[in-house]
């Protein structure tokens, strides 16, 4: 486990094309996105905390999250490259700023949603921190993939957890999350 923490945070290049400083940005002010509700003030704060969640401290300093959810389902079993594939093409199309979308390739079905402001709550906010996973009708196997960070980091940052979960399906890892501080990626395969 210890191997894996450290490999996260000292991956060779995940962005190797983008400067750091660019990859984190500081929300001016709390306008709602164009085509996203706004955000509820005060519910997920007071459900959060009864639950034993974050303090209202870290709730001001981190919320609204960034999140971004990936699912990836076949009828047949789900092979490592042809995921691989499947992840980067995603990722594509959230480099060029698309926030939803689905599509298939080869009788993998995909579907992305990628969320700027998320009033809570945090992926990493359960025991394990792993996405739940319902297969859908009719599909056998299924890979669910969730990437966030804090407000204070920006589309890229979030996106580049993709890397690490690719270099893990590329191992054969089938699940695990990997977080500190609500900002991290968490991935199943069944």
């Amino acid at each position: 486990m210890i191997h894996r923490l450290f490999r996260m945070f000292a991956r060779k290049n995940p962005l190797p094309d983008r400067d750091m400083p660019s990859m984190f940005q500081v929300i001016e002010n709390d306008a709602p996105v164009a085509g996203q509700p706004p955000l509820p003030k005060e519910e997920p704060v007071q459900e959060a905390q009864e639950q034993g969640g974050p303090s209202l401290n870290w709730i001001q300093h981190a919320y609204p999250l960034k999140q971004a959810v990936i699912t990836i389902n076949s009828d047949a079993p789900l092979e490592a490259d042809c995921l691989i594939a499947d992840l980067r093409s995603v990722l594509l199309k959230l480099e060029k700023g698309e926030d939803l979308g689905q599509g298939d390739h080869d009788g993998r079905e995909f579907s992305f949603r990628y969320c700027n402001r998320v009033p809570g709550p945090s992926f990493f906010d359960t025991p394990t921190g792993l996405p739940a996973v319902d297969t859908a009708p009719g599909s056998a196997h299924k890979l669910v993939v969730n990437l966030q960070a804090i407000r204070n980091c920006n589309r890229e940052r979030v996106l580049s957890h993709l890397a690490g979960v690719i270099e893990d399906l590329a191992e054969g890892i089938t699940s695990i999350s990997m977080s500190d501080d609500d900002v991290g990626y968490a991935f199943t395969l069944v």
